[in-house]
């Protein structure tokens, strides 16, 4: 019997306690493994060198995670990008996608939900939220073809993904290959708007914070979509 092959993942971010989480719950899992940064290796030498799965950290009040992304982008583009968003934020996620994001998360779903998400954003599918699916028909819609906004109009309307399929006849699997269709679409579209939308979810989370107001939450769990 061949064993299944063992592809590595690196947590990329300043959090050790969410680092111990991610490699802690892939401890549980046959076919993942987590591997550690480099210490205090330079940026540009550790982008360029990357496992297949990166595991990138937007913490909202810090542009390390973004610039992370930019260099996986251009340095790494075969490395499979998961990123945490903590805020759940809905211009944060799409902003993510645009960067190269192949899949996210809020920190609290590590434990439950990143086995799945490593999987999808290795065979590039996904998953949309309602919310998700708003902001893209309403900026993008003219990007997809019939059948993909078909797709993003029904996550719109708020139903789950075990509705959207029997609703449009498409089976799960084949559902969440049109949906990384859809990420890898927009990727592709130059957008100053999502770099807008980036800076302004900055300003309002760090706001916040200093009032002592808790972060700005959109974006419902994925795991209550499916």
């Amino acid at each position: 019997m061949i064993a299944p092959r063992v592809r590595r993942v690196v947590y990329v971010g300043s959090s050790s306690q969410t680092a111990r989480l991610v490699s802690q719950t892939l401890q549980a899992v046959a076919d993942w493994e987590a591997v550690d940064l480099p210490a205090e290796a330079p940026l540009l030498g550790v982008a360029a060198s990357l496992p297949e799965v990166a595991v990138v950290d937007l913490q909202a009040a810090s542009p390390i995670g973004w610039e992370w992304l930019s260099y996986i982008r251009v340095l790494a583009p075969m490395t499979h990008v998961v990123v945490l968003v903590t805020t759940a934020n809905t211009s944060l996620v799409l902003a993510a996608i645009q960067a190269g994001a192949l899949g996210w998360l809020d920190t609290q779903q590590i434990a439950a939900e990143l086995p799945a998400a490593l999987h999808r954003a290795w065979r590039q599918r996904g998953v949309l939220t309602p919310a998700l699916a708003r902001l893209i028909q309403h900026h993008y819609a003219a990007v997809f073809l019939p059948h993909e906004r078909a797709i993003l109009a029904t996550f719109a309307r708020g139903h789950t993904f075990a509705v959207v399929s029997a609703t449009l006849g498409i089976e799960e699997p084949y559902l969440e290959r049109h949906i990384g269709n859809i990420l890898l679409k927009l990727m592709a579209v130059p957008d100053a708007d999502a770099l807008a939308a980036v800076a302004e979810e900055l300003v309002t989370t760090a706001s916040r914070g200093a009032l002592g107001l808790a972060p700005a939450r959109d974006a419902p769990r994925i795991a209550d979509e499916r």
